[in-house]
């Protein structure tokens, strides 16, 4: 049933007959109606930590549901300004092009999502592996000290569509960017347990990842140092 009201006059538009409509009767006398009880009464509008748990924070598994891997994978149409992904281990065949997580930076990339990966610097038999990420347009950064796991998907509101809304999702825990710690694989997926940051740690989550930025080195300057160092051997 469809209802317009136009002034004082309501429309009723039904489409297929429905009995139930032929016998509908205007409401009885609302003063003698029983009162709500008190625990269904409401008090007063929401708060904010009601509405939205961005400033309240919550635990996040990698095996329960919802995973950690179904969290970001269901942000794949969340216009996002920057996505940062902080972990010293890696599954290399997570990230190529036809990855489960690949293929979701490759399009945020060409929605135009500046994504950076900061990670542990690899042997020179993957140098390869990490100029493909490069070429594809994910930043770079090998910090050589690294132990910290760290996901920030940072949105862009001015990208939303109308009545679109989504929070940021820091989330800080022991997941690596691996198959067993990121990827939801009941089977041989690691029990991973991840908090999501309320969105007041952002500021203090941002100068952490340029406080890892200032110690890191980039794979132009891994490159460089491969070959000086095969340069002393030789």
């Amino acid at each position: 049933m469809i209802y317009i009201k136009k002034g004082e006059k309501v429309y009723l538009y039904r489409a297929g007959p429905h009995s139930i409509e032929d016998n509908l009767a205007p409401p009885n006398d609302l003063s003698v109606a029983a009162d709500v009880p008190a625990a269904f009464q409401v008090e007063g509008p929401a708060t904010s930590n009601e509405q939205t748990n961005s400033s309240t924070g919550r635990l996040i598994s990698s095996l329960r549901t919802p995973a950690l891997w179904q969290i970001i994978h269901g942000r794949r149409l969340i216009p996002h300004k920057e996505i940062i992904l902080v972990s010293p281990f890696l599954t290399n065949s997570l990230l190529v092009r036809m990855g489960k997580l690949g293929r979701l930076l490759d399009d945020w990339i060409e929605d135009g999502t500046k994504i950076t990966l900061v990670t542990k610097p690899p042997p020179l038999s993957d140098h390869g592996f990490f100029a493909d990420l490069e070429g594809r347009g994910i930043d770079l950064l090998f910090h050589h000290r690294l132990h910290s796991k760290l996901y920030v998907f940072a949105v862009d509101p001015s990208r939303f569509g109308y009545g679109q809304k989504a929070d940021d999702l820091i989330v800080l825990g022991s997941a690596n960017l691996t198959q067993e710690g990121f990827y939801c694989n009941r089977d041989t997926g690691n029990e991973e347990l991840c908090y999501n940051l309320p969105g007041r740690e952002r500021d203090n989550v941002e100068s952490y990842v340029a406080y890892l930025a200032l110690a890191s080195k980039d794979l132009m300057q891994l490159k460089i140092n491969a070959s000086r160092q095969k340069l002393r051997i030789s």
